[in-house]
């Protein structure tokens, strides 16, 4: 349960981001946060502790390019290259501007 409310809160800050980033609901310039596309409920064939049908929330996303683990195994785990850093950090730091000012 706790985690179906946590993807809700997360729908509801990533709706409220990209209404405050573009037109008709599509982003029209860089946010540095990703654009959610819709979202639905999936019930599950498990059970809960309470013998109730497991809710799983899904999120739809724009394609992103790799995760931070798929850059951290192109440098075979040695360390990923500063101005590489520097700029994952700039785009984080973007998004959560962004988000703030929401």
């Amino acid at each position: 349960r706790q985690y179906a409310e946590a993807a809700y809160d997360e729908i509801e800050i990533l709706s409220r981001a990209s209404e405050n980033s573009g037109v008709n609901g599509h982003q029209t310039y860089p946010t540095g946060v990703v654009e959610l596309f819709d979202y639905f409920e999936h019930i599950g064939d498990h059970l809960d502790s309470k013998g109730q049908p497991r809710k799983h929330v899904c999120m739809v996303f724009e394609v992103m390019g790799p995760n931070v683990l798929a850059l951290i195994k192109q440098y075979n785990f040695k360390g990923v290259p500063l101005p590489i850093v520097q700029r994952v950090a700039r785009d984080v730091l973007i998004g959560l501007e962004h988000i703030h000012a929401c």
